[in-house]
């Protein structure tokens, strides 16, 4: 028995060992890993929080008006703003470990103390600004307006106090405050948009539907606008197009067009027949899904585009 026990403990040994080697490697693998990772959490955490601030702010605009639908959209704005804290919770976590080059990052208490200090007015703003936002959302009344504004501003700055965006101008960072903030507000209504279609009455539906194109006509144009204007200051020029950098935006400015055709069919088609067609109705929620799902296409093109590229590589 001794000479087999003694070989099993050999054996048991060099697993171990192996099994050590394996985690180790895994732990300490090339950072490519991580920034995919980060790419994702970023694109989750990015349409996350343009629903939920979308969502508040149709609550806001047309909360007396909502019937059925209310309580539908106040769930689905909180839900989005859950899942947004929890992949902006783990982003943040996830900075470390892309500091050190290695999943072991994390567990690095001086690297955390880093993101920390470079990141720290943009988490405040946005652990503000999800509070204010949660507030806006479960309340009512002019408090609710109120929460709601100062929630979204607060979510809105918080972009021009954090990456490249924070050495611009102050131009430069009012560009990005008001892409976002144009950008929130109007795709962050897509769901909302389909739940007052699918379970209001065709008037109602149809009232409401008319009332948030009129102001979409005036705003939307203001993501384009304030979008190239701070490519330019950026340093994007007509050589940046044929980098990596370029072709996303492209890709970017062209999931745009193709979401302002869509708006375009629902403006001019669909809306004015939400009242009497159903098939109109079931048109515009498919509609407006599509759109949803190019919406989530732009913010992933943007969350690469920020985190694996800029401008001037």
């Amino acid at each position: 028995n001794g000479p087999l026990h003694r070989r099993g403990g050999a054996g048991a040994a060099a697993r171990s060992s192996h099994r050590g080697g394996a985690l180790e490697t895994a732990l300490t693998r090339p950072p490519v890993q991580i920034d995919v990772l980060s790419a994702a959490l970023r694109g989750t955490w990015l349409v996350a929080l343009l629903h939920a601030t979308g969502g508040a702010w149709f609550l806001a605009v047309f909360g007396t008006h909502l019937g059925a639908s209310r309580q539908r959209i106040r769930w689905w704005s909180l839900g989005a703003l859950a899942v947004g804290a929890v992949a902006l919770a783990a982003f943040y976590l996830l900075e470390s470990a892309r500091m050190a080059g290695a999943w072991l990052g994390v567990f690095d208490a001086e690297l955390r103390g880093l993101v920390w200090d470079a990141n720290r007015r943009a988490i405040l703003a946005r652990a503000g600004g999800l509070a204010l936002l949660a507030s806006g959302i479960v309340g009512r009344g002019f408090l609710a307006v109120a929460a709601t504004a100062a929630g979204t501003a607060a979510l809105t700055l918080s972009f021009a106090l954090t990456g490249h965006t924070a050495d611009l101008p102050l131009e430069s960072r009012a560009l990005v405050a008001l892409h976002v903030l144009v950008a929130a507000c109007w795709a962050g209504s897509r769901a909302p948009l389909a739940l007052v279609t699918i379970h209001e009455d065709g008037a109602t539906a149809g009232e409401i539907v008319a009332r948030f194109t009129v102001l979409a006509t005036f705003v939307v144009p203001l993501i384009a606008v304030a979008g190239l204007a701070l490519a330019y200051l950026l340093g994007v020029r007509t050589e940046t197009l044929v980098r990596p950098y370029g072709l996303l935006l492209l890709a970017k400015i062209g999931g745009f067009g193709l979401l302002m055709l869509l708006a375009a069919l629902n403006k001019w088609r669909l809306g004015p027949r939400l009242a009497a067609d159903p098939t109109a109705r079931r048109a515009f929620v498919t509609s407006v899904a599509v759109e949803g799902l190019l919406i989530a296409g732009v913010l992933a093109v943007t969350a690469t585009l920020t985190t694996f590229f800029s401008p001037e590589a």
